[in-house]
């Protein structure tokens, strides 16, 4: 099975042309702790596609710079999840591509967290150590889920009844927040999602 390791990722941002790879679709289908998952051979037919572009994309919200908009998605049943293709994006420290200057750069993986967790259906956190506050410092790595992330998805698909969270204060959830379509901002080292 493969990793999602810098080289991994660097491949994926790369420009594409004409149809996405399809494999034969057999190694999550044999893994028996993803056997809830159903393999499809078509991009157009997933419930949730994931892709990197750069600019004007035609779903009507354009990528525009880096440290701009890092990213956004569309909930159910769009399900389109889109990573901005001219960020300087790191993985575990490492950047996935040169540029020709490097002013700072955004964790891959804590900007993936966060769109996910709309993607579910979350809006953004009042509490700024949770990973669905609505902004990451640059460099910043925020992948932990807290209670906030956790209770608020339990609250949209059930619980597990055999996990304990300790109380919290009450969430609060900014006024705002569009759940179905995320813009981001940078300023002085925050980015706003």
């Amino acid at each position: 099975m493969g990793q999602l390791d810098t080289k991994t990722i660097a491949q994926m941002i790369l420009p594409r042309w004409g149809n996405w790879d399809v494999g034969d679709q057999t190694s999550l289908s044999s893994s028996p702790s993803s056997s809830h998952i159903n393999s499809i051979e078509s991009y157009n037919k997933a419930d949730i596609t994931i892709a990197f572009y750069s600019g004007d994309h035609g779903d009507g919200g354009p990528f525009d710079r880096p440290l701009g908009q890092l990213a956004h998605t569309f909930e159910a049943p769009t399900g389109m999840f889109h990573f901005d293709s001219d960020e300087n994006w790191e993985v575990e420290g490492e950047l996935l591509k040169l540029p020709s200057r490097v002013v700072t750069s955004v964790d891959l993986e804590s900007v993936a967290v966060h769109e996910i967790e709309h993607l579910l259906g979350l809006g953004h956190s009042t509490y700024k150590q949770f990973v669905m506050y609505a902004t990451l410092s640059t460099l910043a790595r925020k992948i932990l889920l807290k209670r906030d992330d956790i209770t608020g998805i339990q609250s949209i698909y059930g619980g597990n009844t055999k996990t304990t969270i300790p109380n919290l204060p009450p969430i609060v959830v900014a006024p705002f927040c569009l759940p179905f379509f995320m813009v981001v901002v940078a300023l002085v080292n925050n980015i706003f999602l």
